[in-house]
């Protein structure tokens, strides 16, 4: 999971500079404005901002990560904290796997293909959060 979240980030820009490069062939934008320059720029300025980021979270989450856990697990001794990771995540991959339909609506396969492995990654990294415990420290012995 951590490899495919690194590599998955790592070739957003190709990833973009297609989708933007096959909506010039195909009309979507004006050969002759800043349509395209500038959602490339504020991608890849975005994308260089969140590298560390996402290196950080990568490396919490992995040096704590479980092994096997299925999509569907569920924490049912800390019930709020299984929601609150679960809701947020879950919407937000709906909201990708109906955008991977609507990109194979217009053969799109790039972009497809990167909504179902980031759905995955989301999936997979919920079930690591969920399942995410502190481990605890000793107390402190008091003289």
């Amino acid at each position: 999971m951590v490899c495919l979240m690194l590599v998955l980030y790592a070739l957003r820009p190709l990833v973009d500079y297609i989708y933007y490069k096959w909506g010039l062939r195909m009309g979507a934008f004006p050969t002759n404005a800043d349509s395209i320059g500038i959602p490339l720029s504020a991608s890849w300025t975005g994308w260089l901002i969140g590298w560390p980021i996402i290196l950080l979270f990568t490396v919490a989450v992995s040096c704590t990560y479980i092994g096997d856990l299925p999509f569907t697990f569920f924490d049912r001794s800390r019930p709020i904290w299984s929601l609150l990771w679960t809701v947020p995540i879950l919407i937000v991959t709906i909201w990708m796997v109906l955008g991977a339909t609507y990109k194979l609506r217009y053969l799109q396969i790039v972009d497809f293909a990167d909504a179902l492995m980031v759905s995955y990654v989301l999936l997979s990294l919920r079930s690591a959060l969920v399942a995410f415990r502190r481990s605890s420290s000793p107390a402190l012995a008091l003289p």
